[in-house]
């Protein structure tokens, strides 16, 4: 009898140490966040726009860049920080007048931060890449065309 109350709590323990490890892995390896869709993909600076995908969590940092990449400045971009997703698969946004919008200067900072000078005066026309920032990651960028105003 005791013999199998040993065996007992030895398998117990063993499910308990197998439960806890694979929540501790899922927990610590989340997916960086995908775009698998932005609708639309252009529009004038106060358009909403409707990012989907996978991986996006309660805290999220939309990224812009103008893609002018050169030698002095490497990739740079601007961030409109705190969007939530509601079901982890959709955020939503206006594209912002940096006149009138925070936005950060880094990934999952304070959204008081001015705009980095990077180029991406707002409201501008011609391709920016969109892309989304967690804690989970860095996502793909898409792009988005910002039309004059009507």
């Amino acid at each position: 009898m005791n013999k199998q109350k040993k065996l007992i709590t030895i398998g117990i323990v063993a499910v308990l140490i197998l439960a806890i490890g694979s929540v501790a892995y899922f927990t610590l390896f989340q997916p960086a966040p995908v775009i698998d869709n932005i609708s639309p993909s252009y529009g004038p600076v106060g358009t909403e726009i409707v990012v989907e995908g996978s991986n996006f969590t309660e805290a999220n940092d939309i990224g812009f860049t103008d893609y002018q990449e050169s030698e002095e400045r490497p990739w740079e971009a601007a961030y409109l920080t705190g969007i939530e997703s509601p079901d982890g698969t959709t955020l939503s946004f206006v594209l912002p007048d940096t006149q009138e919008t925070p936005l950060a200067s880094g990934p999952l900072s304070v959204a008081d931060e001015p705009i980095p000078s990077i180029g991406l005066e707002l409201p501008l026309t011609g391709e920016v890449g969109i892309f989304v920032v967690n804690a989970n990651g860095e996502s793909n960028k898409v792009d988005f065309a910002i039309e004059e105003p009507e």
